[in-house]
């Protein structure tokens, strides 16, 4: 096979895995200090469900405390909120200004003291400019809040609002108003953060000086997060709320279950939760009992609740970087010789150089040189997987049935997997930063690592040069020859669908590949997922299980059973998973030992499929071709 008779290359490979496993296991202790979710519940649907049962706020916050809440969530008030209140109103308008008078005193010395207006009289306020903007500007967070909040013992987190012309004297002031008030963390409200569009550094400046975290909403896609997230480091939360639209649309079972898989799956660390259901006759009970199984459901998981605190940042030493530069070169090298065969004087240069190159660039450390380094692991380490399953494989069918194959496939299957895993952990060794861990920063070129390997592995097999390294002439001949026997071949409407169908499923995995693709998902999907998270202990990829490795395995059958062509074809479809499996190491937001049972649970549910289907097809094997498909 490919290792034996490369082992220096195969040995420097292994050199890299160490020093991925290096830097993983710093990440895992990382992860393992930071298992407190805070749970924070809306002040103003406290407040509803508590009038609504006859309890004060605050008789309502101290329920909610007890079922395992850790905050309360208040939002900043506008100008337009207190005049919906009637707390003032409008006794003058021009073009230029707005003069409103407090009907109840001192309501609006937050814009006085914040320089956004001035005081005419003992209770009238102008505002410079229209009444439009004047309506958007903040009055602080609501005093009779923070009172509740601090009289039952819960830190606030606040939702401040953005306004136009912010300036670093009010932010300042608000600084200090969240030191004051013990402020836990800040979400902001509406679609946009304080400080969007020019003045996100000012905020960040703010913030950071003052040690305040910045709540980063999931999915949530506010103006302006991602660039104050990348600012705000290490000062960065992920937090996880569903909205009150999909709140209508969610069963009791199915909001607790995302807030559990967001903590556990996506090291979410904050939860801004509302109130499930205000519309029963003892809301606060209902709710409490909300929030006591959301607690319940994390206990389940290992986690607890708490205040929440960012991560720390992983350790990356120089030595396990150039480590996993040396691997990566290993297995560039070893793609290489196990298609065309290198000797001599040529071999080792091949070798030093490739070594050096990657090497010096992980050593460095630039951003731009890990994500390209990371890149090319993704790249080629799901090619070299295929190789070394297939590689010897013999040319000639054998009379022998595809099923006594069985033993020696797994086998390879295992290898097959063990590679991908090694090119994924290379992988993640060098994206284990806190940018990547907060999702604040993403591995670049998903698409690309998703279509390359496998359009890659495509050539490789059509063009015969898969099955065993020769010299370059040689391989180039048979590759030329192949691919050309192939275009040659007239068009049937049979392998024409086989190819659209493969196509079809690529493209849906590309689109569907990313943190947060766009593409839905089908309910039906949506329920058998569910059911694979409730059987099993980590949820496996479906197309890795119910599609890759099938393939992969029954592929590989094929092949030592000298059918080259139907073993090219699922080979080619076999490549989803290993793909997959380098994709799931890409995911540095979840926790890095939950991404090593994703894939072992995967690969040993793929390889009991791919079993079954070959036990289930191996006497029609018999007569599938040993041809290429034409």
């Amino acid at each position: 096979m490919v290792f034996r008779e490369n082992k220096l290359i195969t040995l420097l490979m292994l050199l890299g895995f160490a020093g991925a496993i290096w830097v993983l296991s710093l990440r895992h202790i990382a992860e393992s200090h930071n298992r407190t979710v805070e749970i924070s519940v809306d002040y103003a649907e406290v407040a509803a469900a508590s009038a609504a049962c006859g309890k004060t706020p605050e008789e309502g916050l101290r329920a909610f405390k007890e079922a395992g809440a850790v905050s309360v969530s208040v939002q900043e008030q506008t100008v337009a909120d207190l005049l919906d209140a009637n707390v003032i109103q409008t006794v003058g308008l021009s073009a230029d200004s707005v003069m409103f008078e407090e009907m109840t005193a001192g309501a609006l010395q937050p814009l006085v003291d914040l320089d956004l207006a001035k005081r005419v009289g003992k209770n009238r306020v102008v505002v410079a400019g229209t009444i439009e903007y004047a309506m958007l500007l903040p009055v602080g967070l609501p005093r009779v809040a923070i009172e509740n909040a601090q009289a039952a013992g819960m830190p606030v987190v606040a939702r401040f609002v953005n306004y136009p012309g912010v300036t670093e004297k009010q932010l300042e002031e608000k600084s200090n108003l969240i030191e004051k008030e013990d402020v836990d963390a800040v979400i902001f409200a509406a679609d946009q953060v304080l400080g969007f569009r020019g003045g996100l550094d000012k905020v960040a400046d703010a913030f950071r000086r003052h040690g305040i975290l910045f709540g980063f909403v999931e999915f949530a896609k506010q103006k302006g997060d991602q660039k104050l997230a990348e600012r705000m480091i290490p000062y960065v939360l992920n937090v996880h709320s569903i909205t009150a639209a999909e709140m209508g649309t969610l069963s009791r079972g199915e909001a607790i279950e995302r807030f559990v898989k967001a903590a556990r799956e996506r090291n979410v660390r904050l939860f801004y939760v509302r109130m499930f259901d205000l519309a029963d006759s003892d809301a606060v009970a209902v709710n409490q009992s909300y929030i006591r199984d959301i607690k319940a459901g994390l206990a389940e998981k290992g986690l607890r609740t708490g205040r929440a605190h960012t991560f720390e940042d992983v350790p990356s030493p120089v030595a396990a970087r150039i480590m996993i530069g040396i691997g990566i070169a290993a297995g560039l090298v070893l793609l290489l010789v196990s298609v065309v065969r290198v000797s001599g004087g040529s071999y080792y240069a091949i070798l030093m150089a490739s070594l050096v190159f990657f090497a010096a660039i992980c050593a460095v450390g630039a951003d731009i040189m890990l994500k390209s380094a990371a890149l090319a692991a993704a790249l080629v380490f799901p090619v070299l997987a295929l190789l070394a399953g297939v590689n010897g494989a013999p040319s000639e069918q054998s009379p022998r049935a595809v099923r006594t194959y069985m033993w020696q496939a797994l086998s390879r299957f295992v290898i097959v997997v063990l590679v991908a895993t090694v090119g994924g952990f290379m992988t993640a060794g060098l994206l284990s930063r806190l940018p990547f861990m907060l999702r604040v920063d993403q591995f670049a070129g998903v698409k690309l690592a998703h279509v390359l390997p496998i359009l890659g592995a495509a050539v490789i097999l059509a063009g015969g040069i898969g099955w065993g390294s020769d010299v370059w002439s040689v391989q180039k001949e048979r590759l030329v020859s192949n691919l050309r026997r192939i275009m040659a071949q007239p068009i049937l409407i049979g392998y024409s669908v086989i190819g659209l169908v493969v196509l079809v499923m690529v493209g849906i995995m590309v689109a569907r590949s990313g943190n947060d693709s766009g593409v839905e998902v089908s309910g039906i999907e949506l329920r058998f997922r569910a059911l694979l998270d409730t059987l099993l202990f980590v949820r496996p990829r479906t197309k890795e299980f119910l599609l890759g490795h099938p393939a992969m395995f029954a592929g590989i059958a094929l092949a030592l059973g000298g059918r080259r062509g139907w073993a090219a074809l699922l080979l080619v479809i076999g490549m989803i998973g290993e793909v997959s499996i380098l994709n799931t190491f890409c995911h540095i937001h979840t926790p890095i030992m939950l991404s090593v049972w994703r894939v072992i649970i995967g690969a040993v549910v793929g390889a009991i499929v791919g079993i079954l289907v070959v036990l289930i097809f191996s006497r029609r094997s018999s007569n599938l071709s040993s041809e290429v498909p034409k």
